[in-house]
């Protein structure tokens, strides 16, 4: 074992792309509540419209949030020559690790797209894990460069939340108490 089993009903939070929100919006409520998140950031992206600075990168970085790699351009690794998929692979580790200061192990597949190669390259590349955006709960280590997710877009309703995270629903006369004062 990798140290001590995980609860039951963990659930790990991720946030793709690196948008300017996980900072300004969801960092804050995810302190409040003493939670943390991986932020998959790609590096291309920072500094434009809707997109994490670098200073915002390393704040939350700073915060106790994990920062990940995501490619350095949002690019579908399986469509792309083998040479580019492995630079980008790499340099988005390498250009988020300057940025940070602290090693970047785990990787998220733009589109959810991988193989076998691509999920090859990203071990070597000195990761941990990598996500795809095949749907499910069940994670095992030896499917640790295929992790499975399920996608939140905000739209459902909590109990439906609830059961994709096979937890019980909240009481139906629950009411959301919106964020706490800060």
């Amino acid at each position: 074992g990798g140290g001590p089993a995980l609860p039951s009903h963990a659930v790990v939070l991720t946030f793709d792309d690196g948008h300017d929100d996980f900072a300004t919006q969801a960092v804050p409520v995810l302190l409040r509540q003493h939670f943390v998140a991986t932020s998959f950031v790609v590096p291309g992206f920072l500094g434009t419209p809707q997109y994490m600075t670098q200073q915002q990168v390393q704040e939350v970085a700073s915060d106790g949030m994990v920062v990940a790699a995501h490619t350095v351009h949002h690019v579908d690794l399986t469509k792309v020559p083998a040479t580019v998929a492995e630079a980008e692979i790499r340099q988005s580790k390498a250009l988020l690790e300057q940025m940070i200061g602290q090693p970047v192990l785990d990787f998220a597949y733009p589109y959810g797209s991988e193989n076998a190669t691509i999920a090859n390259m990203v071990a070597q590349a000195g990761f941990r894990d990598g996500a795809a955006t095949t749907w499910g709960t069940q994670q095992c280590l030896g499917n640790r460069f295929t992790l499975h997710r399920f996608e939140v877009l905000g739209s459902g309703s909590l109990a439906n939340f609830a059961s994709l995270a096979g937890v019980p629903a909240p009481p139906a006369n629950w009411v959301d108490p919106g964020p706490p004062p800060a």
